[in-house]
């Protein structure tokens, strides 16, 4: 059974993300699963929990990445604002998906906190001879516990400074070649139109994203509860 482990902070659960992320793996993911969710606590939510201080930023996701990879053998990392829209096994979970070859790519002057952390990884990634793929694709991350925490030590990884994905997957890409991914449809501003869900895997969004209309379009694709929902709870909050 693989565990899908979910960070959750309270601060920035302002709707039901969540509920409907896990819908979305109760849907369509094949094959013996559960929940992990790390951080808050949906009152809804009947699952495993582990309780973590709710703080924001990608140390404390790093953070809880590890925490994951000290309760079990392999997990896949989600986030709550991640939702399966099609069959999806482990098999094709563990492909080298990526988005392009940051070698290729041109550094913007103006960088916020992501992408610098994502530009000094490409750094530490070739200064050390590795290769510069970008598998930051908002989707989901499976890793191997105990080569995730040997990859972080021998890399010397540095919490605040580094992106654990782009590690994890450069250093341990071996002969395997990467595979271009354009299955995935995202919202990271209010979409004129929503389209092309129907050839899509995965849906994800940003804040910014989530309108109403993107609301009711998830609510409609996911109405039946998963099993880690306490109904009376649930049924409030769908209402």
């Amino acid at each position: 059974m693989i565990t899908f482990a979910y960070p959750l902070i309270k601060s920035t659960s302002g709707w039901d993300e969540i509920k409907y992320s896990l819908r979305s793996v109760y849907k369509y993911y094949q094959g013996e699963w559960q929940p992990l969710i790390i951080g808050y606590k949906p009152p809804w939510y009947t699952g495993w929990h582990i309780p973590y201080y709710d703080n924001v930023g990608i140390p404390s996701e790093a953070n809880k990445i590890l925490v994951a990879a000290s309760l079990v053998p392999e997990f896949v990392w989600m986030n709550d604002d991640i939702y399966f829209l099609k069959p999806t096994d482990l098999e094709f979970i563990k492909q080298p998906l990526v988005l392009g070859n940051m070698d290729n790519a041109r550094r913007p002057q103006n960088l916020n906190k992501w992408r610098q952390h994502a530009w000094r990884t490409y750094d530490a990634l070739k200064a050390k001879g590795y290769p510069g793929w970008n598998n930051s694709v908002h989707m989901p991350y499976y890793y191997e516990s105990d080569l995730l925490i040997k990859t972080m030590q021998d890399f010397q990884y540095m919490p605040g400074k580094h992106l654990i994905n782009l590690i994890y997957f450069n250093v341990n890409l071996g002969d395997k070649k990467p595979i271009l991914f354009n299955g995935r449809r995202g919202y990271y501003a209010p979409p004129k139109i929503i389209r092309d869900l129907n050839v899509a895997r995965y849906l994800n969004h940003s804040d910014a994203g989530l309108t109403d209309e993107l609301k009711k379009l998830i609510i409609n694709m996911f109405p039946e509860r998963s099993r880690w929902e306490n109904e009376s709870r649930s049924e409030l909050q769908d209402r």
